[in-house]
């Protein structure tokens, strides 16, 4: 049985655009679209209760900081990767920071007990802040998780933005990943070499849940 010609040409036309729109989503930002350069020390609690502040780390050269999340899927396959980072690079002084962005009201998954839980269930070698009232989450234009921004420290309680974006390039298993962003990023760094990549990366993963007044 044959296919008439102009359900072929549809097909095409569909599967075109939907390649074109996921090259559009996957594309560096542009520089002038980078937002906050210089950022301030700010404090967190972590899942103890504790708070934990930026300048706590004395000897840190930069920060990792991840926003993900128990309640989404794409964190949820990143987090190995993000184990992975802190092993390599908190002995080189550059810690990986976890931080819950997501409002615990929208989602029961999100809440400090669920993340405490599975910090524990999973051995997390880096700690986890909660961003109680997501001002963190939006002064870094976090949209989706997971999402990474790389910190530099410039001076005392000052840093400024390495690199924000995804951790890979592969939103699904680490060994699709044909670009090691962060790890790169970070390595460059520290080695003192120029950035490998646009400061920026567009994320892809889940939107942030706001809290309903946002």
């Amino acid at each position: 049985m044959s296919v008439p010609v102009h359900k072929t040409v549809y097909v095409a036309i569909g599967r075109l655009a939907i390649v074109a729109l996921l090259f559009i989503n996957a594309r560096p930002l542009h520089e002038t679209e980078t937002f906050q350069q210089m950022v301030p020390n700010f404090v967190l609690p972590d899942i103890q209760g504790h708070p934990v502040a930026l300048s706590d780390f004395t000897k840190a050269k930069g920060f990792i900081l991840v926003f993900m999340s128990p309640s989404c899927p794409f964190a949820l396959s990143y987090e190995t990767r993000v184990e992975g980072l802190n092993r390599e690079f908190l002995p080189q002084g550059f810690p990986v920071l976890a931080i819950s962005p997501n409002d615990p009201y929208q989602s029961a998954m999100d809440s400090k007990d669920e993340i405490k839980k599975r910090a524990i269930e999973n051995g997390y070698s880096f700690p986890v802040l909660l961003d109680e009232g997501q001002k963190i989450t939006s002064s870094f234009s976090v949209e989706k998780i997971p999402h990474v921004i790389v910190l530099g420290k410039k001076q005392h309680d000052t840093y400024f933005i390495l690199y924000s974006g995804p951790i890979d390039d592969s939103p699904r298993e680490a060994s699709d990943a044909d670009q090691q962003y962060v790890k790169e990023m970070v390595a460059a760094y520290l080695e003192g070499t120029g950035s490998p990549y646009p400061i920026q990366q567009r994320p892809f993963g889940c939107v942030i849940k706001w809290t309903q007044n946002k």
